[in-house]
């Protein structure tokens, strides 16, 4: 009789799916704000330094701190002894939310120039 393993379980996958969704949001979230400054961006596509340096690193900072973070929510009710849970899960998150922030700020400063143009 194991009737306490199921809910247990049960609630470590919500908080999971809680934990996604919430990183699905602040990916989502940027795009929607700066949807115009977005759409600017990907109809001038170019390869050239300026183009990244200036104009898509705050998105790219924000994509990559969100794509670090991704191990750190799979990771939530896993076994830390399990072969499936981040051996740095403390750096990664770490890294995940210094990268989202400096993009944000980033996106944010870019919007602000490019809005008064």
């Amino acid at each position: 009789m194991q009737t306490g393993v199921a809910p247990a379980y049960g609630g470590k996958r919500r908080e999971r799916i809680v934990a996604l969704l919430g990183l699905l949001a602040a990916g989502a979230l940027p795009a929607y704000l700066y949807r115009d400054l977005l759409a600017d961006l990907s109809e001038g596509f170019s390869l050239r330094f300026e183009y990244w340096a200036f104009g898509a690193s705050g998105f790219a900072l924000i994509a990559l701190g969100l794509l670090i973070a991704l191990p750190v929510v799979l990771s939530i009710g896993r076994d830390p002894e399990s072969r499936l849970y981040p051996r740095s899960r403390s750096a990664l998150a770490g890294w995940g939310t210094s990268l989202y922030l400096l993009g944000a700020l980033l996106v944010i400063q870019i919007g602000a120039i490019a809005g008064s143009f």
